[in-house]
């Protein structure tokens, strides 16, 4: 609801107004309180959450002017309208200088409310909605809600594809994804414009968050319609994890913590699944069962390994997902296990398990279909025992320069692993491994580098571009992500660039 403050000293033409608000903007509008002079609406403001004041020119102790002027200072945000009589037209005019956004003259007309409220009806409601957004943001980003009242909100956490272990996302398969869909609009076409809700990005590239003011009475029917829209996009899956009873919003940050932790728990290798956090809280008390793996599996892929039977390999790799999945997390600990296997420690093993493990990383966090994983995986286990001859040295630098001069002349467009591989013809695990070998890193971290270095250049050539601009002209569709890129590489949001350089200048 739109709360408004009335400020005037004559009760029956405040009791007039209230009726007339009540009657033509029931639904949207609520008379949060009345004052009869400028200081009793500041006490009222200290303590009240108000998005609009209608305030009288002509009160005792403090008149209206003086109390526009105090609003304008104190409360920048508050829409101000001004109630005056034919005779305290030009105190009306004066009261413009303080962002006044409209008047009413007596005598009140309950058709002249009416037009007053249809004008204030979007304005209100596109300022409340983003002051919420701000208040969450702060919130998730680990600050404390500050604004007098409260609200109850649920929360759901989506993730497009495996949950990111690598140190760098850009190339991963699930920012294509969110670049292709509008997750905004299908939460219009579900929830309705009547709902409130907020949309945001998660820690990774992988995350999106979806903020509730309020459940509506079927939200679990709509977030399961939610979750096969997503599903039915293409064939990458999609992890979400719903908390349905409403908390206060100041508790929503101790509630996305919490499902992001049941996230990382419980997300399935390369298979989609909705996650009610209840129902997992539930399981998780009652259930005592610890993780147990197949060691006859286990020892297969060793063997496989040392015998270098790739087919075999891959088939092994495969029993380990299939049927039902297995969750990542699971998943990852079995591979540690297999990599530990003393019949792997050769010559070079302590050398070559720090690259292994960043190519199985590599491999978990981009592959998108079952099948592609477990190729992605074999060809990162068969490196062990691998010489320096038999990598060949001199074939992997002409490649890693073709993928080089391919990121630097495409790095404005949408790039993914998925597109390298197709490409260069292999799967990304070898292809960043062998960049890495040559370049001391890996083809998303020299994509983000060479970014941030041709935004840098352009900032400097343009120091009055827009920064959303200067994403764009990189590759950066979401200037948000943009920024928060350009800050862990410079130290500095672009914004803070483009001013100290505009100084330099």
């Amino acid at each position: 609801m739109i709360k408004i403050l009335i400020v005037e000293d004559e009760p029956p033409i405040a009791r007039m107004l209230s009726r007339c608000i009540e009657q033509m903007g029931a639904e949207a509008f609520l008379v949060a309180g009345k004052a009869i002079n400028g200081q009793a609406a500041l006490d009222i403001l200290a303590n009240e959450e108000i998005d609009v004041v209608i305030t009288d020119i002509r009160m005792p102790v403090m008149d209206g002017l003086e109390l526009l002027g105090e609003i304008d200072s104190r409360y920048p945000d508050i829409i101000s309208v001004v109630l005056s009589g034919y005779q305290d037209f030009d105190y009306a005019r004066t009261a413009l200088r303080y962002g006044v956004f409209d008047y009413l003259l007596k005598p009140i007309s309950q058709q002249e409310v009416g037009k007053l409220l249809h004008k204030l009806l979007p304005i209100c409601q596109s300022q409340v909605s983003q002051k919420k957004k701000q208040e969450l943001e702060q919130i998730l980003q680990g600050g404390t809600f500050q604004r007098k009242g409260s609200f109850d909100c649920t929360a759901i956490l989506i993730c497009a594809g495996p949950f990111p272990v690598v140190t760098d996302d850009i190339l991963l398969p699930s920012k294509v994804f969110w670049e292709k869909t509008d997750l905004e609009n299908l939460c219009q076409e579900l929830l309705g414009k009547q709902d409130s809700y907020f949309v945001f990005d998660g820690k990774t590239v992988a995350e999106k968050y979806i903020i509730l003011e309020r459940a509506p009475f079927n939200f679990r029917r709509l977030v399961k319609e939610l979750f096969n829209k997503l599903t039915a996009l293409n064939e990458i899956s999609v992890t979400m994890v719903c908390h349905g009873i409403p908390v206060p919003i100041a508790a929503i940050g101790d509630v996305i913590r919490s499902l992001r932790a049941c996230l990382y728990k419980e997300i399935k290798i390369c298979s989609s699944n909705l996650i009610w956090y209840e129902e997992y809280e539930d399981e998780r008390k009652n259930d005592d069962k610890k993780r147990r793996f197949n060691q006859e599996i286990c020892h297969r892929i060793v063997e496989s390994i040392c015998l270098k039977e790739e087919q075999r390999l891959i088939e092994a790799i495969g029993q380990i997902i299939q049927p039902n999945g297995i969750a990542q997390v699971a998943f990852i600990q079995m591979i540690d296990i297999v990599i530990a296997d003393s019949r792997l420690m050769g010559e070079d093993y302590a050398s070559m398990l720090a690259e292994v493990k960043i190519g199985l990383n590599d491999a978990v966090s981009n592959s998108v279909t079952a099948l592609a994983l477990c190729y992605n995986i074999a060809s990162v286990l068969l490196t062990f025992g691998q010489s320096e001859q038999q990598k060949g040295k001199r074939e992997n630098q002409a490649m890693v320069d073709e993928i080089e001069q391919y990121l630097m002349m495409n790095y404005s467009k949408s790039i993914s692993s998925d597109i390298l591989s197709k490409k260069f013809g292999f799967v990304p695990s070898y292809l960043s491994k062998v960049f890495r070998s040559v370049k001391g890193m890996s083809p998303s971290e020299y994509l983000t580098n060479y970014r941030v270095d041709k935004a840098k250049q352009i900032i400097r050539e343009k120091p009055d571009i827009l920064i959303r601009e200067a994403a764009k002209a990189v590759g950066y569709e979401d200037q948000y992500y943009f920024s928060k890129i350009f800050k862990k590489y410079m130290g500095m949001w672009p914004k803070e660039y483009q001013e100290i350089y505009s100084k330099i200048k």
